[in-house]
């Protein structure tokens, strides 16, 4: 059956040649170095009636695939890895043939073959909540990860700051000022370019505009010699404030506002500015990065139109296409459709089809965002009869913690498949997280779907999973495990964005529901299975030691020791409350030392690994700093513009801020700002986004949140141990406690917490073991 009798314009799959093979050999080489040259590569046509296929099969130190292009090759390894030799690849581990090892072989052929055309990836949050400050070599381990999983459709979002800076300042005459204070800080570049805010912890530099262009050229590069198709910013409307002097004739109105950020400023897609910036902008950026005819342009996410009148919406969306069409007439529209999820009430089928057939077919890719836990596709008709992308989200904003929709992820795709035998719009899977780098079984399952025509049996996937992940023995305590946690929380209802939050996270409080706007704290699963998981892994590992020294082992032992911890501290808060409420000091110092020790704990767990220690985050920022030039190199007094620090700061301190140190200068004068000292700005980016996220009145506090090592030491047990503080003075002195008051004062401290210029350490330390042995007893079984 084809899932695909839409043809969508510009949308051919990579040609088929032997010149593409060199990135499949490279990847072979990263993966696998010591069996790599036993591979043999061909790119065949597809199979007959398919969009893409790959054939398998091996004998004595040889392994022979075929494939219908690059990614069809990197996805039939893959395959063979995980289905002849029980191997995986994933974000933080990988279980894979260890040197002197021989590769698997198969019995006959292992052949697959897709009709799903199109496989998406990323999310336009993803490149603030993972990968903002990611160098080249983290995104080539990306795209080998992405081939693996047989993705054709990525969203390349780099670069694009330097695009609109030149098409500002070169073609509109706003001056390097006007441009520039319009970005906002990277941390929050993706919700800028959803006209979200603007310059929020910005400006940004010329120099890392400059920068993210070149690493958007290797991204490119990278991409095409797979054969992806790229997916390129388009211009959407959102201008600087500049442009109300600039153009006063020019139809611009506020936006209608996004949590506490001050409304930004859109051009009208009517007006004729729009089609000249959207034609300049367009032109631009494909001299300069080539194009593959997909743009995504999202007018209006968690925002709405200036009106519902359906012929304004139509004329809109026709406005918007004929600029991007004004510069490649082969233009693709590829639009997101978190907007009909994020408001269901304003977009109703009038509206929706003004904007969704405004256009002829094929000219737009709607992505159906959160299609395993709310798909729109099903309730308008395949988005009334437009080509759609199935995508599964699951993550936001990157919140630590176990979750997962198994059961939808499994069967829902499927559903759409066999709908599509008579709708024809399904032209694609995808993957749309705000984040990455979490619950990797839940990716590992909906990417297999391109292959399949029918739902597994999810007892038996999960189990052959478990087996794929670990090497050596795998003891029964452990798959008992997984089965707990497949059916706790990784079977998630509807109505959680996410995992439950942790309330080590949340800002104290004598009741805490639910913070930031989505985090609701009650899990929906039952916490006994989590403790009773997190039990057998520890058994586990003193069953088949060698378990510890695997990466995938320590990840998932952390991941289930901390969502253990989390559950914990939620009956530990209670006991506080209820303690301070009974006016029971004892009782109250006593749960306080608990909690306060399960903290410690959970700091001493996370900072095990690399992964997940606060201090890898923010140097990887500050990393920018000092690849865009902007450290040392302009340190001459006529720079000077401020102080930095605090007086009597130390010349290695001084530096860490990225400012300039002159010893004999006066007190309080030795270490100073310059125009180009912007380390402190990529750090305040790194540490705001995931704590506040926003201004003090926002309700994004806490939506980013990470249970990282550094991160649960100096900000969550600061605030935990401050407010237990408050409650022991009420009760000894008889002074009412004051909770407005108290959260006033943690915001304050926050706010510092975040300017602060802290080392924080960026080497893994403890012994994870042992660790989570010592709080299981404790904190385990609660």
């Amino acid at each position: 059956s084809s899932s695909s009798s839409s043809t969508v314009r510009a949308a051919t799959l990579p040609a088929v040649n032997g010149d593409d093979v060199p990135v499949v050999r490279g990847m072979l080489e990263r993966l696998l170095p010591c069996h790599a040259d036993q591979f043999v590569l061909q790119l065949v046509p597809a199979s007959p009636g398919t969009v893409g296929s790959f054939r398998v099969s091996s004998g004595p130190g040889q392994v022979t695939v075929q494939g219908s292009d690059p990614v069809a090759l990197a996805s039939g390894i893959h395959y063979f890895l995980k289905y002849a030799g029980n191997f995986s690849v994933s974000w933080w581990g990988d279980n894979l043939p260890a040197c002197g090892q021989p590769l698997p072989f198969t019995e006959g052929v292992l052949e697959q073959n897709t009709t799903v055309q199109w496989r998406y990836y990323m999310n336009v949050c993803t490149f603030g909540y993972s990968t903002f400050a990611w160098d080249f070599a983290r995104w080539e381990r990306e795209l080998d990860w992405a081939a693996l999983n047989s993705i054709n459709m990525p969203l390349a979002f780099e670069g694009q700051e330097w695009i609109f800076y030149e098409t500002y300042t070169q073609d509109f005459g706003l001056t390097d000022e006007e441009a520039r204070s319009f970005f906002s800080g990277p941390a929050f570049a993706p919700w800028n370019r959803m006209g979200n805010l603007q310059s929020w912890l910005g400006p940004l530099t010329v120099e890392w505009m400059q920068s993210h262009r070149a690493l958007q050229h290797q991204i490119l590069a990278r991409m095409r010699e797979w054969g992806m198709k790229a997916v390129l910013p388009g211009f959407s409307g959102l201008v600087p404030a500049a442009f109300v002097n600039h153009f006063p004739n020019a139809t611009i109105r506020h936006s209608s506002g996004w949590s506490d950020f001050a409304p930004t400023y859109f051009l009208e897609p009517t007006d004729p500015l729009f089609r000249a910036i959207s034609e300049a902008f367009t032109l631009r950026l494909t001299r300069e990065y080539g194009t593959d005819h997909l743009y995504n342009i999202d007018l209006y996410n968690e925002m709405q139109p200036p009106n519902n009148d359906p012929s304004y919406l139509q004329a809109a969306t026709r406005s918007v296409y004929a600029g991007l069409q004004a510069a490649d007439t082969n233009a693709v529209w590829v639009m997101q459709g978190w907007l009909f999820v994020a408001d269901p009430v304003f977009w109703q089928e009038a509206q929706m089809k003004a904007v969704l057939n405004a256009l002829p077919h094929g000219s737009m890719i709607v992505l159906d965002l959160y299609s395993e836990t709310v798909p729109v596709w099903s309730k308008s008709e395949s988005f009334y009869s437009t080509p759609y992308i199935w995508n599964m989200l699951h993550n936001f904003g990157g919140r630590t913690g176990l979750y997962g929709r198994l059961t939808s992820v499994a069967e829902w795709p499927m559903q759409a498949l066999a709908d599509n035998r008579t709708s024809g719009q399904l032209v694609g899977f995808g993957l749309t997280p705000e984040a990455i780098e979490t619950c990797p079984m839940v990716y590992d399952l909906m990417m297999e779907n391109t292959w399949r025509v029918s739902p597994p049996n999810l007892d038996d996937w999960v189990q052959g999973f478990v087996s794929r992940r670990y090497a050596g023995p795998i003891p029964d305590s452990l798959r008992q495990a997984w089965t707990l946690l497949q059916n706790s929380v990784y079977n998630a209802p509807v109505g959680y964005e996410g995992t439950a939050g942790s309330i080590v996270a949340a800002r104290p409080a004598l009741k805490i529901a639910k913070f930031s706007c989505c985090d609701i704290v009650q899990p929906y699963y039952n916490t006994r299975s989590v403790s009773q998981a997190w039990k057998l892994m520890l058994h586990a590992a003193s069953e088949a030691p060698s378990l510890v020294e695997q990466a995938t082992f320590q990840f998932d032992l952390i991941s289930v020791t901390t969502q253990g911890l989390s559950d914990t501290a939620i009956t530990l808060h209670e006991r506080i409350a209820t303690a301070f409420q009974n006016k029971k000091l004892n009782d109250l110092k006593a749960a306080a030392a608990d909690m306060l020790a399960l903290l410690d704990g959970m700091d001493a767990v996370v900072s095990t690994q690399r992964l997940f220690l606060l201090g890898v985050w923010i140097e990887r920022a500050k990393s920018w700093a000092q690849q865009a030039g902007e450290q040392g190199s302009t340190c001459g007094l006529d720079r000077k513009t401020g102080p930095c620090g605090t007086p009597g700061i130390t010349a290695s301190a001084c530096e860490v801020l990225g400012c300039c140190f002159n010893s004999s200068a006066p007190a309080g004068q030795t270490c100073f700002a310059t125009q180009d000292s912007n380390m402190a700005m990529y750090e305040r980016n790194a540490k705001t986004q995931v704590t506040l996220w926003g201004t003090e009145t926002a309700d994004l506090t806490e939506y980013a949140y990470k249970l990282w090592g550094g991160l649960v030491s100096s900000y969550y047990r600061q605030r935990w141990s401050m407010w237990i503080d408050t409650l022991v003075n009420s009760l000894q002195t008889g002074t009412p406690y004051d909770e407005a008051a108290f959260t006033k004062a943690v915001s304050a401290w926050e706010e510092n917490w975040t300017r602060e210029s802290t080392l924080f350490p960026t080497d893994p330390s403890g012994d994870l073991l042992a660790l989570s042995e010592q709080l299981f007893p404790r904190f385990g079984g609660r």
